[in-house]
C-alpha cells in the first residue's frame, strides 16, 4: 500500500513536470528497492525520526526490561506508539 502511494505521487509529480532531487521515507524495503530501480538519479534518505526510534527499541527497551526498569519501560512504550 506504502509502494503504491509512491509509485502513485511520482507518476503525478512527473505528470506536472517536478523533478524529484531528493527524497527522504521511512525505512520501508519495498519503497527503498523501487526508489533503486526506478528513481536512480534521486537521492533517498532515511527519515531522521525513523532512525532514531529504531535505536530506540533495539537497544534502550531490552536494558530497561532487563534490570527491569519499570517507569523508563512505560515511557518507552508510550513512545514507540507515536
Amino acid at each position: 500500500m506504502e509502494k503504491e502511494g509512491l509509485v502513485r505521487s511520482v507518476n503525478l509529480l512527473k505528470k506536472k513536470g517536478f523533478k524529484v532531487g531528493t527524497f527522504v521515507s521511512d525505512r520501508h524495503k519495498q519503497i527503498a528497492k523501487w526508489v533503486r530501480e526506478n528513481m536512480a538519479a534521486t537521492n533517498h534518505h532515511y527519515d531522521i525520526w525513523h532512525m532514531a526510534k529504531c535505536k530506540f527499541t533495539s537497544h534502550l527497551i531490552p536494558v530497561s526490561v532487563a534490570h527491569n526498569y519499570i517507569h523508563f519501560k512505560a515511557e518507552a512504550q508510550i513512545m514507540i506508539r507515536m
